[in-house]
């Protein structure tokens, strides 16, 4: 029972291998429908096959089967290893209805036998090749496992045969290539003209190759068409490579054509047929044939032939000129009606996808400005992808134009011999045309549409008139009457200030006289400083004249009377200038006193003094500087009322901040100020005092009093002060103050450090304490100078509370010694050192012990 399942099993295994991968190849023209497989010998014994239901390796049996086509062998292979066939029963017959396209089978098949010789594949017998080739193709289906297969170390073609075995189960399983059995007609290109023939052009190929191929039918042309190559030559029979070419006459492109082309190849293609078996419990087989294979193709092309056109050119007859929107219906030769069509802008009308044939075309409108034909029709041959070009003209409607020419003031006066051009829409000179003795011109047969008249030449007391549009209309006379007008003329007045032409003045007013001073108006200058007169014909007012009356309060009065000649149909621009009262300022700056520092005396002119004036709105208008004559003076400074300031000075010369006012009231006023400086006076003072005696080891006291005493500012203002240590150990220090409120620094040296060391940083000038410098010193150290920076102070600054300096009378002086302590005050003005001294002697004495006791 395990048996007949296990058979069911692989019958029903191989339907999913082959059967589920054949399919109907109906374009295959198949070389055997049916087979009669039989046994023509037994392979000898080599390979061995493990056995696990046995435990052991048997030799394999293999019948040398197959069939006969055309007196050859081929053989077939079993596909069911564990049913019977041919040898373990009688010869039977199969059909073929498929071909088998399992790609690893086929590439193991088409590499084994008989496709490949025994000696190709390494082995000494075509029956041993033949069982490779099974043993593989179980492999490769699944009913045998590769590595059961062995075979004696000492069987030299055992070895050559499970080689051969692995070789081809590895091409099948790991190959590449695979069954091709399909053929291909492709168009190349569209549809070409060849005298009088049109041809397609169509390749076949295949993704294997091609020995030859035959054109079976071609249908769905008429009559005449041909095969040829590409060379022309007339044939249905080709061999791989070359291409067809379907020659279809022209005459028979007058609809679209579907047409059919079959074609049957013969194709290397290795085919793998499937043989069923009649007998119900044997054997189907995988059948070997012929390498090349009959394979039908076809092809279907659709020609859509409707790609004639018609073009049509609608113009005008006389000047060949593009006609819009005329209308034209197309008929065919049926007289049927295909459709109806307008000209674009350009007079053109293009009727595409039109049959070879020939048609008929009816104009029913044309543009309003063109008289229509409507007798008569137009025959158009069209031919396949051709264009075919039709010239269609109209004639232009026309009317007449009648001009009047007269004066403008009196209608009734005719103007002889005035020139005029007419012009077209599109400024196209029509003619040149003048004026008879009544004022008239006449003029015929124009083309109806819109023209420009353009007056050309007049009576010389007359200006040309505009130009004028019209309309011409069909069939009517249009008449114009053109109007001339005398020629006049006008003045315009610009004021503006004769130093500044972009300053218009307003206000200002002036009389219009003629040649006899009569005057004819009064006119004012508005917001932009013009003023305009009337217009006053030159036929009657060759010159006019201008005179100024009245002008704006902060400029003089211009005299002049201007004469003016009068230009035709111009209104002449006539700048009149207005002169603003403009007034200087001089200075003259001085000395006040001699200067101690440049030697320069009493009533000496200063150089470098710089000044600002201010308007009354307190805008700055001028900066000026003296000059080495102590002179300074200012640019024109229009009427008003000033400022002037000092902003810098002479470098040794304090500032006058006293600002001086002054008016300018009369043109080329001339203003003089004469300023004096004082010079600048840097001085300093200290004052230091103590005690004129003192005993060892007293305590004394030194007093300090400082003063700023120049009318400066003073810069590095420092005081230090050289201790006699000999004499005398500093131990404390009483701050002063002062009556500016500044700050300063504190510093000392002492035996031991002989750089300044900063002590009290900002100190305020308002600030009384003691300082104790026995806190900051060492056992062995004593204060060596005091140094007191206090930047800049200004003018009177001065000490209000005297700084004291505390010290005590060393143990070692002597009697009648006499010590002086000094101190130095030190400054600087723009780069003028200040020095000034102060010193204090101190005799030692002693008290004498009473006598007389």
């Amino acid at each position: 029972m395990s048996k007949i399942l296990s058979k069911i099993l692989v019958v029903l295994l191989l339907s999913i291998i082959f059967i589920s991968n054949a399919h109907q190849m109906v374009n295959a023209a198949f070389e055997i429908s049916e087979a009669y497989i039989q046994k023509i010998g037994d392979a000898d014994y080599h390979l061995k096959y493990y056995k696990e239901e046995k435990g052991m390796y048997t030799y394999c049996t293999c019948s040398i089967v197959g069939h006969y086509q055309d007196g050859k062998f081929y053989p077939a292979y079993c596909l069911n290893r564990d049913m019977h066939g041919v040898g373990a029963v009688e010869n039977y017959s199969v059909d073929v209805d498929s071909l088998i396209d399992n790609n690893a089978v086929w590439r193991a098949v088409k590499n084994g036998y008989p496709y490949k010789s025994a000696g190709e594949m390494g082995l000494s017998s075509d029956f041993d090749a033949f069982a490779v080739t099974k043993f593989a193709i179980y492999c490769l289906i699944g009913q045998a496992d590769i590595n059961l297969y062995t075979a004696d170390e000492g069987d030299e073609e055992g070895q050559a045969m499970l080689n051969a075995l692995h070789n081809l189960v590895n091409i099948g399983l790991n190959g590449s290539g695979s069954f091709k059995n399909e053929l291909k007609i492709s168009q190349k290109g569209e549809l070409t003209e060849d005298g009088e023939y049109y041809f397609l052009v169509y390749k076949v190929t295949s993704g294997t190759t091609i020995q030859s191929y035959d054109i079976k039918s071609v249908s769905g042309l008429s009559n005449g068409e041909l095969i040829t190559d590409t060379k022309g030559n007339i044939k249905t029979s080709f061999n791989s490579g070359e291409n067809f070419k379907i020659k279809i006459p022209k005459q028979s492109l007058n609809s679209d054509k579907n047409i059919n082309i079959q074609i049957e190849a013969k194709l290397k293609s290795y085919p793998l047929y499937y043989g069923k078996t009649r007998i119900t419990g044997t054997q189907n087989y995988l059948l070997t044939a012929n390498s090349y294979q009959n394979i039908n193709s076809e092809i279907n092309t659709n020609l859509k032939l409707n790609t004639g056109k018609i073009l049509i050119n609608k113009v005008d007859s006389d000047t060949k000129e593009a006609i819009e929107d005329a209308e034209f219906e197309l008929y065919n030769s049926k007289n049927e009606k295909l459709g109806t069509y307008l000209t674009n802008k350009n007079g053109k009308i293009e009727i595409p996808n039109l049959y070879q044939g020939k048609y008929y075309l009816k104009e029913t409108k044309t543009n309003e400005n063109y008289i229509l034909d409507e007798n008569t029709e137009f025959s158009v041959d069209v031919v396949y992808n051709k264009t075919s070009t039709i010239d269609i003209e109209n004639k232009h409607k026309t009317g007449n134009l009648t001009i009047n020419k007269v004066d403008k003031d009196n209608n009734d006066f005719a103007i002889e011999n005035v020139g005029f051009e007419l012009y077209s829409e599109d400024s196209k000179l029509i003619g040149s045309y003048f004026t008879d003795k009544n004022g008239k011109i006449e003029i015929k047969d124009l083309r109806t549409g819109n023209y420009r008249l353009k007056e050309i030449s007049t009576n010389e007391w007359y200006n040309l008139a505009d130009e004028t549009n019209l309309e011409i209309k069909w069939n009517e006379t249009t008449e114009k009457t053109i109007e001339n007008e005398l020629k006049k003329g006008q003045i315009r007045i610009i004021k503006v200030d004769k130093d500044n032409h972009e300053v218009k003045l307003k206000n200002v007013v002036f009389e219009v006289l003629d040649a006899k001073d009569n005057v004819l108006e009064k006119i004012t200058t508005n917001e932009d400083g013009e003023a305009l007169t009337k217009e006053y014909s030159l036929r009657d007012y060759g010159k006019l004249r201008l005179r100024e009356i009245e002008t704006n309060e902060l400029y003089d009065l211009n005299n002049e009377i201007k004469e003016i000649v009068l230009e035709e149909n111009q209104i002449k621009d006539i700048v009149f200038e207005n002169e603003k009262i403009k007034g200087k300022v001089k200075i003259v700056k001085k000395t006040s006193e001699k200067s101690d520092i440049t030697g320069l005396e009493k009533g000496a002119v200063l150089e470098g003094v710089k000044f600002e004036i201010y308007n009354e709105n307190g805008k700055i208008v001028d900066t000026l500087q003296t000059d080495s004559e102590g002179i300074a003076i200012s640019k024109d400074l229009e009427k008003g009322k000033y400022k002037i300031k000092e902003v810098e000075t002479s470098k040794w010369y304090l500032l006058d901040e006293n600002e001086r006012n002054v008016e300018v009231t009369t043109n080329n006023q001339i203003i003089t100020l004469t300023l004096e400086n004082q010079p600048a006076k840097p001085d300093e003072e200290i004052v230091k005092t103590g005690p004129e005696k003192a005993l060892a080891r007293e305590e004394i006291e030194y007093r300090i009093n400082i003063q700023n005493t120049g009318n400066v500012p003073l810069d590095n203002f420092i005081w230090e002060d050289e201790i006699p240590t000999d004499y005398i150990k500093v131990n404390k220090m009483n701050l002063g103050t002062f009556n500016q409120d500044n700050s300063y620094n504190l510093y000392y040296k002492t035996n031991l450090k002989n750089e300044y060391i900063l002590l009290l940083e900002d100190v305020s000038s308002k600030t009384a304490e003691e300082i104790d410098f026995s806190k900051e010193l060492s056992s062995d150290e004593y204060v060596t100078n005091i140094k007191i920076d206090f930047g800049t102070v200004y003018v009177g600054f001065k000490t209000e509370n005297e700084t004291i300096i505390k010290a005590k009378v060393n143990s070692n002086v002597k009697r009648d010694d006499i010590f002086e302590n000094k101190v130095l005050l030190t400054s600087n003005y723009k780069g003028f050192n200040l020095s000034k001294p102060s010193s204090w002697k101190t005799t030692i004495y002693e008290i004498l012990p009473l006598t007389g006791m």
